[in-house]
């Protein structure tokens, strides 16, 4: 019993270990020995912009003044909204700034936000696909920078970067982990490719699009970007084309989100389990796959730390008494994070951080109950 809980102790920190340290210092350092570079050059295909809204009253009139306003040629810039069966004033709103330019795709039925951006693809005019949710601020000049390196023929989709704004605490732990993510998506991207794009901002290629919706539920961006690499295309990212998004406001909201992300992410993967017989395939494993594994590792690792401190006699290491000393304190200040979030005091930075990282992992435990549960559907629902 003692040897397999030493075997459960040191592989679940070194796949822990391997997942959020190693990886991302792994991967920077060959990004600087072995760079792949593209050839990144402005250029003006037709765009056509495409905006999924089911029931976006409150954000579609701005985020559609904000669109008019970006800084490309307008004859060569199609903005198109699909409502998916919308029942509130989005259709109404987009109708309004039809003279300007903007046309409304309705959609009778729901179909989800995949099935809303298939039937807008087949709609649209634009040579380069452009997507991005009806509640993220695109910088004006941020059209110019995500299309420039799809000037190389090698590079199929550009991610842009999400940068997350709000109050302190949970948003300022989420805006930390965006920063963190920001980091390995750079290497990722100067070594070869990135592990996906975030529905934000990004541009693709029309011909590689992937028109599978199947009838569980997917992260669309993640599909539909990693479907270019499928398809022997390059995904790339621009850190230069900044997108906006307000940050959750509240734990139980950013909870549900996070659950529905994990169970639509392996969704995905159900579309896109040839990579892994490609060169991405090691990125995905420790990028993807050990952070969703990570909450099982968590438990494990502290579970086998346990018994070992409590079975006698104990191992001569001492280190075992600081591995589980540094766990109980970690998840003491995500408690303490906690308890601050559901009060009236102000977050502190020694606190978001454990707090939006647990809450991370616990919801990806609940997002994997839900996926056994079939509580997902392939439709979404405004959580921000």
């Amino acid at each position: 019993m003692l040897a397999s809980a030493l075997i459960v102790f040191w592989s679940s920190l070194g796949l822990l270990v391997l997942c959020y340290i190693l990886y991302p210092i792994l991967i920077a350092l060959w990004a600087l020995v072995f760079p792949r570079r593209i050839e990144s050059k402005e250029h003006t295909p037709t765009l056509t912009l495409l905006i999924p809204a089911h029931n976006e009253e409150k954000v579609i009139r701005k985020k559609l003044e904000e669109s008019l306003s970006l800084d490309w040629e307008k004859n060569k810039l199609e903005i198109l909204v699909i409502s998916d069966a919308s029942d509130d004033a989005t259709d109404e709103i987009v109708k309004q700034h039809a003279d300007k330019g903007v046309r409304l795709l309705r959609l009778p039925k729901r179909q989800g936000k995949l099935g809303a951006l298939i039937s807008g693809v087949e709609s649209a005019s634009g040579e380069i696909l452009v997507f991005t949710d009806a509640n993220t601020t695109i910088e004006k000049k941020a059209l110019r920078r995500l299309i420039a390196p799809l000037s190389d023929p090698a590079v199929g989709c550009v991610a842009g970067e999400q940068i997350i704004r709000g109050k302190e605490g949970s948003s300022a732990g989420e805006g930390l982990y965006w920063r963190y993510e920001s980091f390995i998506k750079r290497a990722e991207s100067k070594s070869g490719n990135v592990c996906g794009a975030d529905g934000s901002l990004y541009a693709l290629r029309r011909e590689l699009f992937c028109k599978k919706n199947p009838p569980w539920l997917v992260m669309d961006d993640l599909l539909i970007s990693l479907w270019a690499v499928r398809e022997g295309a390059r995904i790339t990212y621009c850190p230069q084309a900044c997108a906006y998004e307000a940050g959750t406001h509240a734990l139980s909201l950013e909870f549900k989100r996070k659950a529905r992300i994990l169970a639509g992410s392996i969704g995905s993967m159900r579309l896109l389990g040839r990579l892994f017989f490609r060169p991405i395939a090691l990125k995905l494993i420790c990028h993807k796959l050990l952070r969703w594994a990570s909450p099982f590792l968590m438990l494990l690792l502290l579970a086998a730390n346990i018994y070992l401190q409590t079975t006698s006699p104990p191992p001569p290491w001492r280190g075992y008494e600081i591995a589980l000393f540094c766990q109980v304190i970690f998840y003491a200040l995500a408690g303490i994070g906690l308890a601050i979030e559901l009060s009236p005091l102000s977050q502190g930075r020694l606190t978001y951080f454990p707090l939006y990282f647990m809450l991370t992992n616990i919801a990806q435990l609940w997002g994997f109950v839900g996926l056994l549960t079939g509580r997902y559907k392939p439709y979404w629902t405004k959580l921000r």
